[in-house]
């Protein structure tokens, strides 16, 4: 970058949108992926999962009985808002036993990137 100057009489834009991010929040949700749109993602989980959610996306979580469970498990529904992305999708198969039940969207994609993970490990 060259010639750069202070332009002391124009407006910033997009101060106020500026003001009213909160950059722990921003980061958080992205999983460090910095594109796309903040989405509320439901995931059906055990109450271990809490923690290590809570972790990533802050306290702003939803977490209710799972009323679709047909066993006696302690599985819950978990709300949270975030970027829909492969990191995210990775982080969550890293958790462990986690089911990503909407978006529908985001569950296609879940299953999509199982299946094309699982065909690699299938041809050896």
């Amino acid at each position: 970058m060259t010639d750069i100057k202070l332009l002391k009489d124009q407006t910033r834009e997009g101060m106020v949108k500026v003001r009213e991010i909160c950059p722990n929040t921003y980061v958080s949700r992205r999983m460090g992926m910095f594109t796309g749109d903040e989405r509320k993602i439901t995931v059906a989980a055990s109450e271990e999962m809490v923690g290590p959610i809570i972790d990533q996306f802050g306290k702003n979580i939803k977490v209710c009985a799972n009323p679709d469970k047909t066993d006696k498990s302690n599985e819950l529904l978990i709300e949270f808002y975030a970027v829909p992305s492969i990191i995210l999708l990775g982080w969550l198969i890293g958790l462990g036993e986690i089911e990503v039940i909407g978006p529908k969207e985001v569950k296609e994609d879940m299953i999509d990137l199982l299946k094309k993970t699982s065909a690699r490990y299938d041809r050896q």
